[in-house]
């Protein structure tokens, strides 16, 4: 996959909120949701990694979340962020 198609989470993310708030989603599901792609976007930073949603990426990540000793509940909250942010940016022609 062509990584000029995959979306920038980084700038996303605002406008993203602002539709999980338009979808009338409680406080906590926003911050929770937002949580887990900081998570993601630090997680990248940190290890030098492009923040891009590929498979192998998500795959790294959510896996280094459990090598250090995160739960597994938490492991995959943060996944369903991330695939709950591009499922999104997806539903729409131009991103949110």
């Amino acid at each position: 996959m062509s990584t000029n198609l995959l979306p920038d989470l980084a700038g996303l993310l605002p406008s993203w909120q602002l539709a999980l708030r338009a979808e009338r989603k409680s406080p906590a599901t926003v911050k929770s949701y937002t949580e887990g792609v900081a998570t993601f976007l630090r997680w990248c930073d940190s290890n030098g990694t492009a923040a891009e949603l590929t498979k192998a990426t998500v795959q790294t990540f959510v896996a280094e979340l459990l090598e250090s000793g995160r739960q597994p509940k938490t492991a995959t909250a943060r996944f369903l962020a991330i695939a709950a942010c591009f499922q999104g940016h997806r539903r729409t022609p131009s991103g949110y």
